[in-house]
């Protein structure tokens, strides 16, 4: 290329290497318009940067044209954080842990007309499909048993944050659970706020990931687990489950409308709220925090010396 630069054809399609002194700007439009992957990262004035700032750069997500939101500074999201990590209980082995809602929360609507549109559409496709909809009710069923939904007797409740989500499955013949039911936090009318509007995401993790493989080689010996259904282990405080309610039907050959329908509320943390993450990873350091309360040197090593640096994922 005219910039120096060398244009490879690979499996994945063109990748560009080499030497240049070419601008990030010019980097980028001929990525553009070469339609090529970005193999090294280019480093500019190497001598008069920090070495690790240098590494970093090679992990940054910008040099492949994806864009991370920066809304809020890195601060004030620790400490809208902290502060939430501190409303977290331990009890009897049992995590409770409510949604970081964002102060626009009084402004959130209950969405229920969307909820029900989307359940009329839902039970019009599951009516044609009778072996959907047996495991389908089935699986609600499970959830209740379980104790993570609960059904509400008394829908009409004045002085609670109130929001339906619509749900849908998610068929795959191929695995065990052939059908999954999934839930829509993003739902909302035209105009209106959704549920993830009003919950706090926390802080992304993706420029930790560096700090993070460098703490993992500082002992001898690491651990890793993966939590089964993770989100769920987490219960939620009476006062925010009426921010996670959903509609069912009791005769599924009727329509849901009056007596025929079932108003139900997660117990739990459900699966699709973007503050998710940032709920189990607040509840991880809360839990390690209590565990290693009484050796303030063991505590450091298990969640790292500023536990304010997301040393989880």
């Amino acid at each position: 290329l005219p910039s120096g630069l060398v244009l490879t054809p690979t499996v994945f399609g063109y990748a560009i290497s080499g030497n240049s002194s070419v601008s990030e700007s010019q980097l980028s439009q001929t990525l553009t318009e070469n339609g090529a992957i970005l193999v090294a990262t280019p480093v500019v004035n190497h001598a008069r940067k920090e070495y690790k700032q240098d590494i970093k750069n090679l992990y940054e997500l910008e040099s492949l044209g994806i864009k991370i939101d920066k809304e809020d500074d890195e601060e004030s999201i620790l400490q809208f954080m902290n502060n939430y990590r501190s409303t977290i209980r331990i009890a009897n082995g049992k995590i409770t842990a409510g949604f970081p809602f964002l102060s626009n929360v009084t402004q959130l609507k209950d969405n229920f007309n969307v909820a029900i549109k989307r359940l009329h559409a839902l039970l019009r496709v599951l009516q044609q499909e009778p072996q959907k909809m047996g495991l389908y009710d089935n699986a609600l069923r499970e959830y209740s048993d379980q104790g993570i939904i609960e059904e509400i007797r008394e829908p009409d409740r004045d002085g609670v944050t109130t929001f339906y989500l619509p749900h849908r499955h998610v068929w795959t013949p191929g695995k065990s659970t052939q059908l999954r039911i999934v839930f829509d936090a993003s739902s909302h009318a035209k105009g209106e706020l959704s549920l993830n509007d009003v919950v706090h995401r926390g802080y992304s993790l993706t420029s930790c990931i560096f700090d993070i493989l460098m703490k993992f080689r500082t002992y001898d010996n690491a651990m890793i687990a993966d939590i089964q259904k993770a989100f769920i282990q987490i219960h939620l405080p009476m006062d925010h489950r009426d921010a996670t309610r959903f509609l069912w039907v009791k005769d599924h050959s009727k329509p849901p409308s009056g007596s025929n329908i079932k108003y139900y509320r997660f117990c739990r943390v459900p699966f699709g709220i973007n503050a998710g993450p940032a709920i189990l990873n607040q509840a991880l350091l809360k839990h390690l925090e209590t565990m290693f309360c009484k050796d303030a040197q063991k505590s450091n090593q298990a969640i790292g010396s500023q536990p304010n640096q997301w040393s989880l994922l």
